[in-house]
C-alpha cells in the first residue's frame, strides 16, 4: 500500500492484558467445595488469609528496596546478597557506566558501581555499593518461573516519591507471557517505581517492575492501572550469567513485543529471513515483527531497506530507550518496500522492528544496511532580515526551489544568529518533512528526505521563533 502521506501507525506496545473470570458463585456453591478444603480454609494464617504481609517481611522488604539516582533521572532497585549487589532496570541506567547514588531506607547514601546490564537484553541491570551496608540492610531471595501463576496475589515496593519510605502496593497477576518472561499485575507504580521488587507473602521476588501499561481514549495515552513486569525466570537468569562472569556494557532496548534475545545485524550483510507465524505480534495492531539489533555511530549515515514481493514492507528503528527513533513505510512511490535513512545523535545500540504495514501479511524478506556518504552539491549563504516575506506565527523565512530525483536529499540549515528551523513543501505547498533541532545540542536544523524523480519541491530556511533575524547556512547534498 502506497500513501506517502501518512500518520504514524505505531502506537506504542502495550501487552494484552488477559481478563481472569472467576466464577465465584459456582466456586462457593457448598456442595462444590469439599469439605477438606474448608477445614483447610479456616486453620489458614488471618494475614495471610486477608492477603496481608506479615511484618518481617515488610521490614526485610523495606530494608533492601533502594533508592537509584542519576543527574536527571531516578529509580528503585533492592539488593540481592550481602556484598552490595543490587538489581534495577536496565533503562534506569544511563550508558557510559558512571555510577550511581545510592540511598538506603536508614538514609544511607553512598556511590554504586555499575556492573552489567543483561546480555540477553531484558531490562535489567546490576549495581553493587561501593561502601559498607547498613546495620539492617537485608536482601531478598529470587523465586523461579514456575513461582509465577495467573491469579495470585503480589506486592510491589517501590521509591516514586523521595520523601517517603518504600511505597507498598498489592493486585493480582492477570497475565503471564512465559514466552517473554513478562506478567501483567494491577499493582499500582508511578514514575520513580522502575525496578521496584514484585514479591508474595513470604518476601520472594517474583518480578520486577518495568513500565506502566498505557491506554489510548483516542486523544492521549493515560495510566491504565497496570504495570508489567520481568518475571523470576528472567531475573534468575540474569543473576547466574553475573556469578559465571558474564558483562554486557551496551544497553538494548527492552521491546515487550519482542523475545530476547535478538539477533544482530552486521554493517554491509545482508539478511535473507521470512515474516510469518511463529514471530512475535504487534500489541496494537497484531501484524507480525521480527527483531534485529544493530550497533550504530554518532554522526554517521545510515540506510537500512526492507524489501518483499509478498508483504508492504514496514521498518521500525527503536532507540536504547525504548522510543520509536525512525520508521517508515514505503520508500519511493510506487514500491511497497521501506527505507530508513538515519543519522543517529549518539553512538547506542538501536533495534530495529521488521514488520507488516497490514496485519497478517507474510512472506520472505531481505534486509540490509549500508553506511552512506552524502556529497556536498550546493552551499548558500543568506540573511533572513525585516524584507524576507513571512508566514504564519509572523517567522521569516527564505524559499529554495528543488527538482527531486529518485535518492535521498540531505539538507543542513546552520546560523549563530537564529534558532534554524527548516521545512520541505511538495508542488501543491504541502509540508512533507520539517526539522527543528538536527540534535539536542544544537539549533542547528538536519532533514534527510527520499524525493522522487520528476517531482518539484520547495525547501523552506526559517526560524523557531518569531523575530528572529540573521545569517545562515543552507547545505544541500545528494548521496554520492
Amino acid at each position: 500500500m502506497n500513501s506517502p502521506a501518512r500518520t504514524s501507525r505505531y502506537r506504542g506496545f502495550r501487552q494484552d492484558v488477559e481478563k481472569v473470570e472467576l466464577q465465584y458463585s459456582a466456586l462457593l456453591t457448598p456442595k462444590r467445595v469439599p469439605a477438606m478444603v474448608c477445614a483447610a480454609l479456616l486453620f489458614l494464617p488471618w494475614g495471610s488469609a486477608r492477603g496481608e504481609l506479615p511484618p518481617t517481611v515488610v521490614e526485610r522488604v523495606q530494608q533492601s528496596v533502594v533508592l537509584v539516582g542519576y543527574p536527571g533521572n531516578r529509580g528503585t532497585g533492592f539488593l540481592i546478597d550481602g556484598n552490595g549487589l543490587i538489581l534495577t532496570n536496565a533503562h534506569v541506567v544511563p550508558e557510559g557506566g558512571q555510577p550511581a547514588t545510592i540511598t538506603f531506607t536508614d538514609g544511607t547514601s553512598g556511590s554504586a558501581t555499575f556492573v552489567s546490564y543483561d546480555p540477553n537484553g531484558t531490562d535489567l541491570a546490576a549495581l553493587r555499593f561501593d561502601g559498607s551496608l547498613p546495620p539492617d540492610a537485608q536482601y531478598l531471595g529470587i523465586g523461579q518461573r514456575s513461582d509465577v501463576w495467573v491469579g495470585m496475589q503480589v506486592f510491589s515496593a517501590g521509591i516514586p516519591f523521595v520523601l517517603y519510605r518504600p511505597i507498598l502496593a498489592t493486585g493480582m497477576i492477570g497475565h503471564h507471557r512465559t514466552s517473554h518472561g513478562l506478567f501483567v499485575v494491577d499493582a499500582a507504580i508511578s514514575s520513580g517505581s522502575s525496578g521496584s521488587p514484585v514479591f508474595n507473602v513470604e518476601g520472594t521476588v517474583l518480578g520486577m517492575s518495568t513500565t506502566s501499561l498505557l491506554d489510548n481514549d483516542g486523544d492521549s495515552w493515560h495510566g491504565s492501572g497496570f504495570q508489567i513486569a520481568i518475571d523470576a525466570g528472567e531475573i534468575g537468569r540474569f543473576v547466574e550469567a553475573l556469578a559465571r562472569g558474564e558483562r554486557e556494557a551496551v544497553r538494548t532496548a527492552h521491546i515487550e513485543a519482542l523475545r530476547m534475545p535478538l539477533p544482530h545485524l552486521d554493517m554491509g550483510r545482508v539478511v535473507e529471513d521470512s515474516l510469518g507465524e511463529g514471530d512475535d505480534r504487534l500489541e496494537n495492531d497484531l501484524e507480525y515483527i521480527k527483531g534485529y539489533t544493530v550497533d550504530l555511530i554518532e554522526g554517521l549515515t545510515y540506510r537500512i531497506s526492507l524489501q518483499s514481493d509478498d508483504f508492504d514492507a514496514y521498518l521500525l528503528l527503536f532507540s536504547s530507550d525504548a522510543r520509536v527513533a525512525a520508521e517508515n513505510d514505503d520508500a519511493h512511490e510506487g514500491t511497497t518496500d521501506s527505507e530508513i535513512i538515519f543519522i543517529p545523535a549518539t553512538s547506542q545500540r538501536f533495534v530495529l522492528g521488521i514488520t507488516s504495514f497490514m496485519r497478517g501479511e507474510t512472506g520472505p524478506f531481505r534486509l540490509s544496511m549500508e553506511q552512506i556518504q552524502f556529497a556536498v552539491k550546493d552551499t548558500i549563504e543568506a540573511v533572513l532580515t525585516d524584507e524576507s516575506p513571512v508566514q504564519d506565527g509572523g517567522r521569516r523565512y527564505f524559499e529554495l526551489p528543488l527538482e527531486g530525483r529518485r535518492a535521498a536529499l540531505a539538507v543542513t540549515m546552520r546560523s549563530e544568529d537564529v534558532d534554524s528551523f527548516l521545512s520541505i513543501h511538495d508542488a501543491d505547498g504541502e509540508m512533507v518533512a520539517m526539522n527543528d533541532d538536527l540534535d539536542e545540542f544544537t539549533t542547528d536544523a538536519q532533514i534527510i528526505f527520499h524525493t522522487e524523480e520528476g517531482s518539484s519541491y520547495t525547501i523552506r530556511a526559517s526560524t523557531f521563533s518569531p523575530g528572529e533575524l540573521g545569517a545562515f547556512t543552507l547545505t544541500i547534498a545528494w548521496p554520492e
